[in-house]
């Protein structure tokens, strides 16, 4: 009999335990509040994608000449050959920065890369947009759209250029960057 009672204590000590483990997470439950919050956040992505697009001679004066204008490396140079003999010669050429992409930009810098030869062989050179104002840095070309320029060189001598043709490598760099966004 005594095998039987041990048993029964047993089966009454397991049942206590099982009853208050059970008890106490109840009691945890009911007092104890977890909220979540749960979902997903998508940062959208953006393309890039300033390019050059039109190219054409707006204007001439005096005997000058454009010999090419061209579009290469995937419309991010803009190819030119002009020919400025006689003083007062100038050649105006027209052509549209493109903001094809998702993200707005900002001109950060532009340029002539070699602006000693211009000075050196008496080239002047001017850069506008279409409507005659001036073109800056910090100047903003929203997402899908573009703007026209007109970029024109001007042969400052006071003596025509002689038999020997001078070449000169003009290369003007346009340097863009990402609008950063203010929030407060």
């Amino acid at each position: 009999m005594r095998r039987d009672k041990n048993k029964k204590i047993k089966y009454i000590v397991m049942s206590t335990i099982a009853l208050l483990v059970f008890t106490v997470t109840v009691a945890y439950a009911a007092l104890n509040s977890q909220l979540i919050v749960s979902g997903n956040v998508n940062q959208k992505g953006g393309t890039w994608y300033i390019y050059l697009n039109s190219p054409s001679v707006y204007n001439t004066t005096g005997s000058a000449k454009s010999e090419k204008v061209e579009l290469l490396n995937d419309n991010k140079t803009l190819n030119i050959y002009a020919s400025l003999t006689q003083p007062g010669d100038s050649i105006t050429y027209s052509f549209k920065i493109v903001n094809g992409g998702t993200i707005d930009a900002k001109l950060l810098k532009w340029g002539p890369a070699n602006a000693s030869e211009y000075a050196t062989y008496k080239i002047g050179y001017s850069l506008t947009y279409s409507d005659g104002s001036t073109i800056n840095p910090g100047d903003i070309l929203l997402a899908k759209d573009n703007k026209t320029l007109n970029l024109t060189f001007t042969y400052n001598g006071t003596y025509p250029v002689t038999d020997e043709d001078k070449f000169i490598s003009i290369q003007f760099e346009f340097q863009y960057g990402q609008v950063t966004a203010v929030t407060s």
